[in-house]
């Protein structure tokens, strides 16, 4: 059984990632041909890549076979990105990944974990690129949300074992993704506030807090909060000397 709250945390760096590569490379067979709907997804697409920086603050809520009022639980989270260097936060875990290696901090297991970036599955590391939910997938539904926002529904083209349907919202003034519904396929069983439940988990992650193109300051991108580097190994700072990193409390490593 697995805990909803673990399963929160690891939906944009693992469970996103499966559906992102895999629902723009074909924007003309939508189920809806209208050219607005193809001028917007293009729009957002430009927009989303058209960064140099970006920051935003994310919300993750969970809910089990329907949406209600209460999320059963609620993981906050945040990104900073420029170029190929990546932080990414959600509830208690730190990542940052860069070109030469992926650096993930568990606070509450307090352990380390240091990958060097040959190590690393493209699909794991890369960034999130909500514009790309699109390339696979078909369009169910348009819908106007409020004066300023619409939303599409997306279905996977084939039948996939992680979502079965996508929720999309965007502002039509700035071409902002707002809001991600997923709505998982297969039934799972969790833990939630102690019971074991079974049902179908719907994630909703909203986006907001947007800061486009800001100075950064490139020491969120290292390890040298976390750990120093003598001569070939990387050492725990005094101040995690609680922690582990990789299994012990000094790593050894090449060229990093």
């Amino acid at each position: 059984m697995r805990n909803i709250s673990f399963y929160t945390m690891l939906s944009e760096s693992k469970y996103l990632m499966k559906i992102l590569t895999v629902c723009l490379l074909n924007l003309i067979p939508f189920m809806m041909s209208a050219q607005d709907v193809v001028s917007d997804l293009q729009k957002i697409k430009m927009t989303h890549a058209g960064f140099s920086a970006v920051s935003y603050e994310t919300e993750y809520r969970s809910y089990l076979n329907k949406l209600t009022e209460k999320p059963v639980d609620v993981t906050y989270g945040s990104l900073i990105q420029q170029g190929d260097n990546k932080y990414q936060k959600i509830a208690d875990i730190e990542i940052i990944s860069n070109k030469n290696y992926t650096f993930t901090v568990d606070h509450t297991e307090r352990h380390m974990y240091y990958s060097p970036s040959y190590l690393n599955m493209k699909a794991e590391s890369a960034q999130v690129d909500v514009t790309k939910i699109m390339d696979y997938c078909s369009i169910e539904k348009q819908e106007t949300v409020d004066a300023t926002h619409k939303a599409y529904i997306l279905v996977p083209k084939l039948a996939s074992d992680d979502f079965e349907r996508v929720r999309l919202v965007y502002d039509t003034k700035t071409f902002m993704i707002n809001e991600l519904q997923l709505n998982y396929a297969k039934s799972m069983e969790y833990v939630v506030k102690g019971t074991p439940v079974k049902g179908k988990p719907i994630m909703v992650v909203v986006y907001k807090n947007y800061k486009i193109n800001q100075t950064i300051n490139e020491q969120v991108f290292t390890y040298h909060k976390f750990v120093k580097k003598e001569k070939d190994k990387l050492v725990i700072k005094d101040t995690y000397k609680n922690y582990t990193i990789n299994g012990g409390h000094v790593l050894a490593i090449k060229n990093n």
